[in-house]
């Protein structure tokens, strides 16, 4: 079992995204903006606010967030089509997640 756990953390931390294929949705066909999966988005927010206008800012941090925010809710809006941007959001979003655990 912990073997099967590190093997899932290591795929997680160290491959990018790449999509889901979904016949059922036709080409071009974008979620909702109202969509759980897109609306859930503005959660985050605040947080890159807060990165960028503490008293020390962290620019770094406030534009890795917000280009992971972007990133991500394309991806999701698009209904996670593998492609370039869901390589591109994966990095991003593993990127912010490693910047995280490392503070």
């Amino acid at each position: 079992m912990r073997e099967r756990v590190l093997s899932v953390v290591k795929t997680a931390l160290t491959k990018p995204g790449t999509g889901q294929l979904r016949d059922h949705i036709p080409p071009g066909q974008l979620r909702a903006w109202s969509d759980p999966m897109c609306s859930s988005h503005l959660a985050f927010l605040p947080a890159v606010g807060v990165a960028a206008m503490r008293s020390a800012p962290l620019p770094e941090l406030a534009a890795l967030q917000a280009a992971t925010f972007c990133l991500s809710l394309v991806y999701h809006r698009e209904y996670e089509r593998p492609g370039a941007l869901a390589k591109a959001e994966g990095v991003s979003a593993k990127l912010l997640f490693a910047c995280a655990a490392a503070a």
